[in-house]
């Protein structure tokens, strides 16, 4: 780094070489021994107690009106019909989502699931469930 960069790099972010880009800060550490580095850190960090002693006045109310003015709009309240209405909907969309998920549900179920929960006189005897797994149809013959 140069002097003259650092002379500018201080000019624009002031003494404290913290508040400098990122990739310039090393280099304007390693400079900052030599006695023209010190000379505008010292130059600076005067002006940057000056800016900071300074007052920050209150904006006026010209400046006010028109930061209001350009503020979007507010919506207008939605009426309780219309919250009703939508209430609605997500009720329905809940509901279809359920009544989808139980049919689903009860078309894809195993057969074996159906049968471990029936109570044993609703399952079918062994004999037709070993007929109907080997493709014995009960005719002798």
């Amino acid at each position: 780094m140069t002097e003259e960069r650092f002379a500018a790099l201080a000019a624009a972010y002031g003494a404290d070489i913290g508040r400098w880009p990122e990739g310039e800060r090393e280099a304007a550490r390693r400079l900052a021994g030599d006695g023209a580095a010190m000379a505008a850190l010292e130059a600076e960090a005067a002006l940057d107690h000056l800016m900071w002693q300074a007052a920050t006045p209150a904006p006026g109310p010209a400046l006010s009106d028109a930061v209001i003015a350009m503020a979007p709009r507010a919506r207008p309240a939605r009426g309780p019909v219309l919250r009703w209405l939508t209430g609605i909907g997500v009720g329905a969309a809940l509901a279809a989502a359920g009544a989808t998920g139980a049919a689903v549900g009860a078309v894809l179920t195993p057969h074996a699931l159906i049968n471990a929960v029936l109570p044993a006189h609703a399952a079918p005897a062994a004999e037709e469930t070993m007929a109907f797994d080997s493709g014995w149809t009960g005719d002798a013959g």
